[in-house]
Parts: structure tokens; sequence; C-alpha cells
């Protein structure tokens, strides 16, 4: 035999391999081979030493109580295995060093009953792939990493209760995750709890949890959300911890309809007594967290606004205090603005707001200061009241309707913008 042909051998599995048939097993069997398979995944579980591994045929497994108990050893799941426990929790992996894959395919994992969990992890470094978690809006928690070093790749899950991904344990790992919640349960997508060190989360995605796609409690220590989208229902994601060390990055969150680098937009209609005042004067746009850098901000008329005069500005607004963002004074007449209209800002605070009204002509904006950016502001949160860029009009419009975009930066770790 050549080198090569040495250096290309498969190692042979060192443990016992065991086989399990829901349809053809019986757990009178050995186990040893497919034409032995037991019918059962709880006999494998009590037969099984460390080191040993498991195969589990297609089917669907309606066992209570399954728990990967012993130390180093492995299910391979083939694709079609469906686990559907009446009760209970479906999985447990309470030993250390375990493995559950399901290659190239998805185990998928269906609990029954209100409050449960689909996979619960309370041994150390449990490495988990392609399984798939369906709560079906009853059970709580799709994945409970209780244990430490837990490594979570390219699994799923839909419609907890509670949480997609509840981490507890240090040294956490989730990759190339995809869940899906119900924006009815007011559930969190990815939650890394304060008991957590060192949580690892890449490129994983997220949508429809309205408290949060991901969320770092107070109290956790050096986690890391890295890649990833947060979107569709998603509430805004949320990092209370207080240690300054657990950071997100290049994270793509999209609420109503924007991230960061496309724009969130707010529609605004007219009326007499509209606004947040009732007077049809002040209409609040888009609410400000920590710090951002607002980029741009327009607006284009999707409903013809009537031939009353009136006058825009934007303005920064809390209970405190009132900043001008754009010239209150001197400021276009946007009476009678037609479909397609364009209100937008170009220049610093002490100029108005640019209008291009496209009546039976084309229109132009234009940034008069070349080769400069000066329609981007800095903008900073009140620190003891909500915040928001609000359009204040000089009279109210009884009809017509806007609607707003604005592209900004976070510069601080809660610097953040959303439709008020």
């Amino acid at each position: 035999m050549s080198f090569l042909d040495n250096t290309l051998r498969i190692p042979k599995f060192g443990g016992k391999i065991y086989y399990v048939s829901q349809s053809t097993g019986n757990d009178s069997y050995d186990g040893l081979v497919p034409e032995r398979a037991f019918a059962t995944i709880g006999q494998a579980l009590s037969t099984m030493v460390s080191g040993d591994a498991t195969v589990i045929r297609a089917g669907v497994y309606t066992e209570t109580g399954l728990d990967l108990n012993c130390d180093s050893c492995e299910l391979w799941f083939e694709i079609g295995a469906i686990l559907r426990p009446a009760t209970g929790t479906a999985l447990t992996i309470s030993g250390n060093y375990c493995r559950v894959i399901c290659r190239e395919g998805a185990l998928l994992v269906d609990p029954a009953g209100a409050g449960t969990t689909a996979v619960l992890v309370t041994g150390n470094f449990a490495y988990l792939s392609e399984i798939r978690a369906k709560c079906d809006s009853v059970a709580a928690i799709g994945y409970d990493l209780q244990g430490d070093g837990a490594d979570i790749r390219n699994c799923r899950c839909s419609n907890p209760t509670t949480a997609a991904f509840k981490v507890q344990g240090d040294l956490v790992i989730l990759e190339g995750c995809c869940l899906g919640g119900d924006t009815g349960e007011n559930a969190i997508g990815i939650w890394i709890t304060n008991s957590c060190d060192k949580a690892r989360v890449r490129e994983c995605s997220t949508q429809g949890f309205t408290t949060a796609g991901f969320q770092i409690d107070a109290g956790c220590t050096n986690a890391a959300i890295c890649g990833g989208m947060s979107g569709g229902g998603d509430g805004k994601f949320i990092n209370n911890a207080t240690t300054g060390n657990c950071i997100f990055s290049d994270l793509h969150y999209q609420g109503d309809s924007g991230d960061y680098n496309s724009p969130i937009v707010k529609v605004v209609t007219f009326t007499a007594t509209g606004g947040q005042d009732g007077d049809g004067l002040h209409y609040r746009l888009f609410k400000v967290s920590g710090t951002v850098r607002m980029v741009d901000i327009g607006a284009s008329v999707t409903t013809l606004l009537p031939a009353t005069s009136t006058v825009p500005n934007l303005e920064l607004t809390s209970a405190n205090a009132t900043i001008e963002m754009t010239d209150d004074t001197g400021g276009p007449d946007i009476s009678g603005a037609v479909v397609g209209a364009l209100l937008i800002r170009l220049d610093v605070a002490a100029e108005p707001l640019y209008f291009a009204n496209p009546d039976s002509t084309p229109a132009v904006a234009e940034n008069t200061s070349k080769f400069t950016d000066r329609n981007v502001i800095e903008i900073v949160e009140d620190d003891n009241a909500d915040t928001y860029v609000t359009l204040r009009l000089t009279a109210a419009l009884a009809s017509g309707a806007m609607i707003w975009a604005c592209r900004y930066d976070p510069l601080t770790p809660d610097g953040f913008m959303e439709p008020a």
C-alpha cells in the first residue's frame, strides 16, 4: 500500500454502532446490525456505553424521557426521523462530549405540551447539527443550552412561546442557525442570559420575535453576536450587559422596513386632528435611541396634499426640549404638492428643507455645497425622555399623505432608529 493510500484511509469507528428502526426493529434484538435493529431509541440509550454511537432510521418516535446521559456518545439520525413525544422534553443531552447530528438533512423535533422544551442540553460540550425544533406556539423553548461549551450548527426553530435558543452555559457557539417566531407570542429569538460568559453567535437569522430577535442580559460577559439578520416582526435587538465587552457586529436589523444600509420608513397620513398632539401640526417620524449619525432623511408625497398653505420643518423632540434640525422659518410652502413631490434635508440645520414639486415638470434636488456631506447630522437621545425626529407643520392639513425615509449609522452600541 502506498503512503497516499494509507493517508486517505477512513479510520474505523472506535466504539460499537447500534441501529434503531421504528418500523422493522425489535428491542429483544442486539441492535448491532440493521437487520437486528432496536425498535426504540430508549433501548439504544440504555445499551450504549462511553464511545458508542447509534444510527436512527427514518420514522416517527413517540418515546418520552429520551436522555443521552452517557459521556462521549453519538446519535446519528437519518433524514425523515421525527421525535414526537406525547409529553415533556423531546430530547435531553445530559452526557458530556456528546454529538447529535442529521447529516445533510434535519431531525424534526416536535415537542408536545404547553411550556415544554424541544432540546435540553445539561451536559458539557455537546455538538448539535441539523436539528429542526417545531414548537407550534405551544412549546416554550426550542433549545435550552444549560451546559458549557455547546456547539450548535445549522439548527432551526419555529414558533416557541418563550425563546428559540436560551443560552445559559458558558462558551456556547451558535452558527448558521435560522429561527422564526409568531409575533403574537412576544418571544425572544436568541436569548443570552445573565449567567453566560464568552457566548458566540455567528451568522444566525431571526424573524417574528416581538420582544427581540437577539437579547443579551445584564450580567452576561464577553458575548459577541457577529453577522446575521434580524427583522420581519423582530423587536429591536437588546444589549443589557453592563460590562462593556458584549458586542453586536455587522448585524443587519430590519424593523418594519429597513436596516442600517437601507432606509427605515414611516407613512404619515394627514388629518386636521392628526399627530401626537391631536392638532394636525406635529407628527413623530422616527424614535432615536443612543447616538446615531443620520445620513439622509426625506419624504415623497403619496396622496395629493390639499391647497392649504403650510411650511414643514424637522425637529428633534423630547418631553424636555425641542431642537431644530432644519430652519423653521423661510421654508417651502408645500400647498397642493402632487404625488411624487420630494421633501428632503440637504443642508445644515440653519437651512430649510428642500422641496421639489414635479407638477407637470420634472424636478431636481441638489446639495449646492459641492463635495460635502452637509446633510449628515449626529443625533443624541435625551437621557431622561423618549426622543423623536418630528415633522412640524405651520398649518394643519386635512388630507394627503407622505412616506418618510431615513438612513443612519449607530455611533454607540445602543445607537438605533425605528419608525415612531
